[in-house]
């Protein structure tokens, strides 16, 4: 972990590069950033891309400390060590979802500026325009589901959208021009926080590392990274290409559907299945 020829670009980029172009030639890329405390000392900052409607973890990015807010030059740091795969902007949409630690205006500009869309939370006292008037985001009243504010922010519009199982609308920030398209991909926000339970207490166990110098633990996650996303291929494989008693040895047939490729690889794991 501490050898220092072993770091993110020489070990998981050319997977990354081999990845992400494969996913921009179908015509989309849907990032997912987010934190997370990783054992007791650290945090990780990580960019997620979402495939068959789950997230593979592709960089990050360590601090000292609890969790909590990442500074906003983390957040963009972390988009330009993804932008160095040379994504084709031009030939497929690329966007950005976030919660709301990620509404600021640098974030906004550097999407911006890379041809990126974004949705991001934001919070209920953020102040926006109104149509001339500016006020507060939740100072708004109304009984729509989704309402959508153009030039609410210099760089974003905004999104009131009051989500079935929400109990309080959720406040959103978008380049994106219909507001319905940015509610549609922020709902897959919540990707990452399954990527994280696997990555942690549902299988590699991050959260209970012992490693305190963040090189050594941005080292590890490559480790786990590789592990997790060559668990979710054989669970996908064997979702898809072994039947019969093999499989019912497994899985039940009725938790067939639900059930995450990760979840089917490491059963398998454990009954040498394989």
């Amino acid at each position: 972990m501490s050898n220092k020829w072993t770091d993110w670009q020489t070990f998981y980029l050319p997977f990354v590069r081999h990845f992400l172009q494969g996913l921009a030639a179908k015509g989309e890329i849907v990032f997912v950033i987010d934190g997370s405390q990783t054992g007791s000392a650290n945090t990780t900052l990580m960019l997620s891309v979402l495939c068959r409607g789950f997230a593979i973890p592709v960089a990050w990015v360590i601090k000292k400390g609890e969790k909590g807010h990442f500074p906003e030059e983390m957040h963009i740091e972390l988009l330009k060590m993804v932008a160095q795969v040379g994504l084709p902007n031009g030939e497929c949409r690329i966007v950005l979802l976030g919660d709301g630690e990620f509404d600021g205006q640098g974030l906004q500009q550097w999407c911006c500026d890379n041809h990126w869309s974004f949705v991001v939370r934001t919070s209920s006292d953020r102040l926006i325009d109104f149509d001339g008037e500016v006020a507060r985001f939740d100072s708004m009243r109304t009984t729509r589901s989704i309402c959508f504010i153009p030039g609410a922010l210099p760089l974003a519009n905004a999104v009131y959208w009051r989500g079935k199982g929400h109990a309080k609308p959720l406040l959103l920030l978008t380049n994106l021009e219909l507001g319905y398209e940015a509610c549609h991909y922020y709902k897959r926000r919540f990707k990452i926080e399954t990527l994280f339970k696997h990555l942690k207490s549902a299988g590699f166990y991050l959260h209970k590392t012992r490693l305190r110098c963040p090189e050594k633990l941005a080292n590890l996650i490559i480790v786990v990274a590789f592990s997790f996303v060559f668990s979710f291929c054989m669970g996908l494989f064997i979702k898809h290409n072994i039947h019969g008693k093999t499989l019912e040895t497994m899985v039940r047939k009725d938790r067939l559907e639900k059930i995450a490729p990760i979840t089917i690889a490491q059963i398998a794991i454990k009954l040498d299945a394989v």
